[in-house]
């Protein structure tokens, strides 16, 4: 074919027809399993040293090979061969085949085959014609969760962004690249997979490891080049096109000329039979390869080798080349074989239960494997502990199944999941609804006509009544009433899977126990048959409700009958807590440091804080969250802020900090304080840091070996406090209303709260006073420029006159 090829060059047009014609055929006549035998010289034609004509007719060759189901699919398998020389055609000098080369590889870029990588397919076409940056990428790619297995076609999509990144000048972006490389070749189901890929990464590995400045990113980089030199030594696709090529010979030596001396396959020349059997040994790999059944065997490899062999020996040879060659599609990785004590571990369910899901799946994001070919098998009305060390990926196995991510669970119309997580109407605009509007507003809730009697019942029956809760914002309620409108939000769904994470977390005791009867009159109907999939680590909730244990253990899911009591009988070692990334030793060890002296309090019993008589009202709400608070604090005091949910728990913990300033009442903190704020939600204060990693973002808050968040929170009391005795001489409009306004412009300057509350604010408060106190604000951050429409509205001349010539924004109201 390639002699074919070299014609497309030619002067003649008639012999550039014939080329291009005879070429055409044969692409289409070659049988699709069979592509590999195409393979090296559309490859050849590609080269960019090849001329355009060529390199253009060697991509429609390749476009017409992926023309059927079956082509697509032998063509994804060769992605390894074919995406490099097709990306490096994307920097051609001929603009027609660069053209051409950007529709071939996002052609091929399609054929991936894996849904979790296909939503950053277009970033991954931007790094290959260097549109986008490969550092920022890498960091992306890291955050990427695999639910599905990676394969070879996956693999070759993401390698030469892999490439450039170990390449990178960039230490972070060479150990990420190195972890990333590392963990996807874990992820593979097969050794196949892996090996094409080894000669690219092997050099690169290897010369970070020994050459790399950072000894962490020398580390990383040695154990990756291991783990790839361990799959890369287990030949296993070596071995089997070995055993098929040396049996194809076997067969061929062996035919001997007929009786009658017909001039048949016995009479063959010897080099025809040899290029037929070597085609055959391809065409066999490539069923191997994609898994194919036996009727398809005997369909297409059966007729190629009875024109060289005869019908008697080609039927029973077939059979022999189907078992060697499907080995192909199952060879592992040695790194990814489980024992066999890990095998007998994970125990099958009776025979005579409702099974509701039998499924393997893989989970792990970039930089980590979390679950790898683990086996979940849950009954219908059973509940499950799923438990586990911390970042197992028992969280992330909860969304996946409900985003129905997982290959094998059931559909969503046969089957209905609720998912109760942290975190309900956090963001925008279901922050801004009311619990009712919130439940009224839900998809599902809307799919099943659910009536607006029932959802305010069901609100009621978990308290909302009280307090005014039906009224407020979801952003101004505590975490453990908005732990129980998502309660609330899954039992009007009527689901047959309650995927419920961390349901404990925020509520009081006697909402625990509503929801430990609630799951155990679940169990008891035996009519809806309700599966629950639990991740807790109360240990006496699980053992309340209960009726099995999953463990996640060495990325595999191990079930177990019985509570968690049960459980850890039987599995006393069972590692709940945190578990080492594999491979990297013990746990780290953190102590936290002895307080040290306060300075100028010599007596641990003299108080360094206190509060008395204090009220605050959130802006949204008309009832006070905390009245009459008094608290008072010493170097001895160890205290315990108790309550039902709702009660102000979180709001005192912001009073006594200095986070919120009270509307009524008097605080005093010691000027010498340190006070450290663990908040109730994980991401409070980093909103404004979500792109830095942790130890870049402890970094920058202490540069300079100061605590740069805390000053900024003590620059904003004092300004408040100053703000206040400003208003408090102006007369008539120094009221404690305003002096609140003020606390709510310097909590929306340093957190950027959200600019509907800002409106609810501006709407209460006469635009006069708030214009002042917006000023006074901006003139104590001194700041270099102002810009606004309706600078002094509301305004009159006395108060405009001290800030002279200058402009301010106000968002209108």
């Amino acid at each position: 074919m390639l002699a074919a090829l070299v014609k497309i060059d030619d002067k003649q047009a008639a012999t550039r027809t014939a080329a291009a014609r005879a070429t055409e055929e044969i692409a289409t006549a070659n049988d699709p399993y069979a592509f590999e035998a195409l393979l090296p010289t559309l490859r050849a034609a590609l080269d960019a040293k090849r001329s355009p004509a060529m390199k253009l007719h060697a991509m429609r060759l390749l476009a017409r090979c992926q023309s059927s189901r079956h082509g697509e699919a032998a063509v994804a398998q060769r992605l390894p061969q074919l995406l490099p020389v097709a990306a490096e055609l994307l920097l051609d000098t001929n603009m027609e085949v660069r053209s051409a080369a950007g529709d071939a590889v996002e052609q091929l870029l399609a054929l991936c085959g894996n849904s979790d990588l296909e939503p950053h397919l277009p970033q991954i076409f931007g790094c290959y014609r260097g549109s986008k940056d490969i550092a920022a990428f890498v960091q992306d790619l890291a955050e990427v969760v695999f639910v599905q297995r990676v394969e070879a076609p996956a693999l070759a999509a993401v390698m030469p962004v892999l490439t450039k990144g170990l390449k990178s000048r960039s230490m972070r972006t060479q150990r990420q690249t190195c972890v990333i490389a590392a963990n996807m070749c874990k992820l593979v189901s097969a050794v196949t997979d892996v090996q094409p890929f080894a000669p690219q990464l092997l050099p690169l590995l290897k010369r970070i490891h020994e050459d790399a400045s950072d000894p962490d990113v020398r580390a990383v980089a040695g154990r990756a080049h291991s783990s790839l030199l361990q799959v890369a030594d287990a030949d296993a696709a070596g071995g089997v096109r070995l055993e098929l090529k040396t049996e194809l010979a076997l067969a061929g030596s062996a035919v001997q000329p007929s009786a009658d001396g017909y001039d048949g396959p016995a009479q063959c020349p010897a080099l025809v039979r040899n290029t037929v059997l070597d085609y055959v040994a391809v065409l066999s790999a490539g069923l191997g390869h994609g898994r194919a059944r036996e009727d398809e065997w005997e369909k297409r490899v059966t007729p190629v080798l009875e024109t060289v062999l005869g019908s008697g020996c080609a039927a029973a040879l077939v059979g022999k080349l189907h078992g060697i060659a499907c080995r192909l599609a199952f060879a592992r990785p040695a790194d990814a074989v489980q024992g066999n004590e890990a095998r007998e571990a994970e125990q099958e369910l009776g025979d005579d239960l409702d099974v509701l899901c039998d499924c393997t799946l893989t989970l792990a994001c970039g930089a980590a494997t979390l679950l790898s070919g683990a086996k979940l098998r849950m009954a219908r009305g059973h509940v499950y502990g799923l438990v586990g060390a911390n970042d197992s990926g028992k969280s992330a196995l909860l969304r996946a199944l409900h985003e129905r991510r997982v290959v094998g669970f059931p559909p969503a119309g046969q089957l209905v999941t609720a998912l109760v997580e942290h975190g309900v109407g956090e963001g925008p605009p279901d922050c801004d609804r009311t619990p009712s509007e919130y439940l009224f507003a839900d998809p599902v809730i809307q799919a099943m006509q659910v009536q607006s009697s029932t959802i305010v019942g069901a609100l009621r029956h978990m308290g909302f009544d009280e307090g005014g809760h039906f009224k407020k914002p979801i952003k101004a309620l505590s975490g453990g009433w908005r732990m129980k409108l998502g309660i609330v939000r899954a039992m009007l769904q009527e689901p047959d899977v309650l995927l419920l994470d961390e349901p404990t977390g925020h509520l009081d005791a006697a909402h625990m126990t509503w929801l430990v009867d609630y799951i155990n009159c679940l169990k008891m109907d035996k009519l809806r048959l309700v599966t629950a999939l639990i991740v807790s680590h109360d240990t006496a909730f699980l053992d309340r409700v209960c009726t099995d244990i999953i463990h996640v253990c060495d990325a595999r899911l191990r079930p177990f009958s019985g509570n968690l009591s049960q459980f850890l009988e039987q599995a006393p070692d069972a590692q709940l807590g945190f578990a080492p990334p594999h491979g990297e030793g013990t746990p780290a060890a953190f102590v936290l440091p002895e307080p040290g002296a306060l300075e100028g309090v010599r007596s641990k019993g003299k108080r360094f804080l206190y509060l008395e008589d204090v009220f605050y009202t959130y802006p949204s709400g008309s009832v006070p969250a905390v009245r009459r608070a008094s608290v008072e604090c010493s170097l001895r005091s160890r205290v315990a802020i108790v309550g039902p949910n709702g009660a102000g728990k979180s709001t005192l913990a912001g009073l006594v900090v200095g986070e919120l300033a009270p509307d009524l009442g008097t605080a005093w903190r010691h000027k010498n304080l340190r006070m450290a704020f663990v908040a109730q939600h994980a991401f409070h204060h980093l909103e404004q840091h979500m792109d830095l990693t942790a130890t870049q973002y402890l970094l920058r808050r202490f540069e300079g070996n100061e605590d740069l968040e805390a000053a900024d929170l003590r620059a904003a009391g004092a300004f408040a406090e100053s703000l206040r005795a400003e208003l408090r001489g102006t007369g008539e409009r120094a009221t404690d209303h305003h002096a609140r306004c003020c606390d709510l412009w310097v909590a929306l300057e340093s957190e950027r709260l959200e600019a509907q509350r800002l409106r609810e604010t501006v709407d209460s408060t006469r635009r006069e006073n708030l214009s002042l106190s917006l000023r006074l604000q901006q003139e104590q951050l001194h700041p270099t420029g102002f810009a606004s429409p309706q600078a002094a509205a509301g305004l009159d001349e006395a108060p405009t006159a001290p800030f002279g010539p200058r402009a301010f924004s106000l968002p209108s109201a």
